[in-house]
């Protein structure tokens, strides 16, 4: 719960040294809920809860599976990772960044132009 004075505006976050804190007076179960059941709001309690619960308020939406952490971690490791890897070492010779936007633009643009994925387009 937050301890800090509420804030005058909806959706301010206040920072502390210790965490962040979105003022709970100006949340939406606060602002729109009447009790502990009629709140506003819902937040699954588990990735299988929010699947079962997707399609029964959205029966004709298309869900797809969720990876497991060891999926996730195996698609970051092998698709992932030597993307990044190879664009920051193009960074790192590069040295194009006289601004941090410059940088960030680079990274970008060279994604972009080196997406593993970009469709290829042949010639008939």
């Amino acid at each position: 719960m937050c301890q800090l004075p509420p804030c005058k505006h909806i959706g301010t976050i206040v920072l502390t040294q210790s965490y962040v804190c979105v003022c709970m007076q100006c949340s939406m179960r606060a602002l729109y809920g009447t009790d502990g059941t009629r709140n506003a709001t819902h937040g699954s309690d588990s990735p299988a809860s929010a699947a079962r619960e997707v399609k029964f308020f959205f029966p004709d939406m298309e869900v797809e599976p969720i990876a497991d952490a060891g999926a996730a971690q195996k698609y970051i490791a092998e698709k992932l990772q030597p993307t990044l890897v190879a664009a920051l070492t193009a960074l790192a010779k590069q040295k194009p960044a006289t601004s941090k936007s410059e940088a960030v633009t680079f990274l970008a643009r060279w994604m972009l132009d080196n997406n593993p994925n970009k469709p290829q387009v042949g010639s008939v």
